[in-house]
């Protein structure tokens, strides 16, 4: 957006940022009570806390970790391979080869 012909006011306020607290948004359901939130992402869980008739609070929930168990599963040409998403220790390779039909 061109700056250059407006008052200098007006480019001072169109270059503040917010820091801190966001700004208040406004939402509006649609027929189904659904509504969007602009900083939710899928799979975001939410508490929702009716505080009197008129205020809603709604406060994000952190997910569980997930357990990270290690597998043993065939490779391309055979070989045993162990998968999971972390480094195993030996205790736990000896474990799924017990497991391991």
């Amino acid at each position: 957006m061109r700056s250059r012909g407006l008052p200098k006011v007006r480019r001072e306020l169109e270059n503040v940022r917010v820091l801190g607290d966001n700004p208040i948004v406004t939402v509006i359901a649609d027929n189904k009570k659904r509504v969007v939130l602009p900083s939710a992402k899928p799979g975001d869980c939410f508490q929702v806390d009716l505080i009197g008739d008129q205020e809603v609070r709604l406060t994000l929930l952190k997910p569980a970790p997930k357990a990270d168990k290690a597998r043993l599963v065939r490779g391309p040409k055979g070989y045993l391979l162990a998968v999971g998403s972390r480094t195993i220790t030996q205790e736990e390779v000896r474990a799924a080869m017990d497991e391991f039909p």
